[in-house]
């Protein structure tokens, strides 16, 4: 429904916005929370019992069920990202403020796709296969990985949106919301993916041993780990050639959802052909059928955005 530019409404939305901003750089709103509501959500996870449509039983679910969260978010604190220019140079730049500020005491190249794109599976193959003792840290939000050693050691922060105002401290909490008197980051404003790499750094600057989760905070990610993962691929069986790994499914309605009792084989129907049927199986392989592999597609396409989600690369590939 907004107008298309130019409109007044965008000036006085950006007068608004450079306002608050200003306010919140010289200090006037140190310690204080948005004087507005958010919307909130629930994004849940559970392990909970579940029963099998096939036999009845009642059959368990892995996982922890310490992953749901409340996401909250309020549309003016995402209007800031329609007059952020670049949004490439943007990132580039708070990143690097975000090492000079909080000093991570680790050593070694650090990139993120949020500015080098999808040229970070590249760099992380080449690390694994070199043996390359620079170690390499690759960062997307709360998602830390550290090439070191011939491997990827993967951790991840814990609730990080909950822990945020915590570890960083009242100078932030301007930008977040109050869950039972405690700074929460809003899931969906402009520097939500910055804030919680902030909060890492803040944390990780405290030093990281493998295998170990750090003050409560910061976890370990065994899984991750045992198939070197990194932002969808597998690196284990061969870093020149990693495949997709693992499979995620969602419902919109608890009657779409179907239940698969342990050990027991899921069919899949969709929509797509059979060439592109046999793309999506042999992307876990790590091997097309036309001889390509995952790397060799996606170093095609890596320069169309300024902007690089690696949850798009995977569809684009196949």
């Amino acid at each position: 429904m907004s107008p298309p530019a130019p409109d007044p409404i965008y000036d006085e939305i950006f007068e608004f916005c450079r306002g608050w901003l200003e306010k919140w750089e010289s200090g006037d709103l140190f310690s204080s929370f948005p004087a507005m509501p958010t919307f909130m959500g629930l994004r849940a996870r559970t392990t909970g019992k579940i029963t099998s449509r096939l036999t009845k039983e009642i059959v368990s679910f892995g996982g922890d069920e310490d992953r749901s969260r409340v996401v909250n978010f309020e549309a003016a604190f995402s209007g800031i990202s329609m007059f952020i220019r670049d949004h490439h140079k943007y990132y580039d730049e708070c990143l690097r403020l975000g090492l000079d500020v909080f000093k991570p005491n680790f050593p070694g190249k650090y990139m993120s796709p949020l500015v080098q794109g999808g040229d970070v599976y590249f760099e992380v193959a080449d690390h694994l296969s070199s043996g390359e003792k620079e170690p390499l840290i690759i960062q997307l939000g709360d998602d830390l990985n550290i090439v070191r050693n011939g491997e990827i050691q993967p951790w991840d922060g814990k609730t990080a949106e909950s822990y945020a105002g915590i570890v960083l401290g009242k100078g932030f909490w301007p930008i977040m919301t109050t869950w039972g008197g405690m700074a929460q980051l809003p899931s969906g404003i402009w520097c939500t993916s910055i804030m919680d790499m902030y909060m890492m750094m803040r944390m990780w600057g405290n030093g990281l041993e493998k295998g170990k989760d750090l003050e409560g905070i910061v976890e370990w990610q065994t899984e991750d780990y045992d198939v070197q993962f990194l932002l969808g691929l597998r690196y284990k069986d061969n870093p020149q050639m990693p495949r997709l790994q693992g499979i995620k499914l969602t419902a919109d309605t608890p009657k779409a959802s179907s239940s698969m009792p342990p050990m027991g084989e899921l069919a899949l129907s969709g929509h797509h052909d059979q060439p592109t049927v046999e793309r999506w199986a042999a992307s876990y392989t790590g091997l097309l059928p036309d001889g390509q592999t995952i790397l060799d597609e996606l170093r095609d396409i890596v320069a169309e955005k300024e902007y690089f989600d690696p949850s798009e690369f995977v569809s684009r590939v196949i």
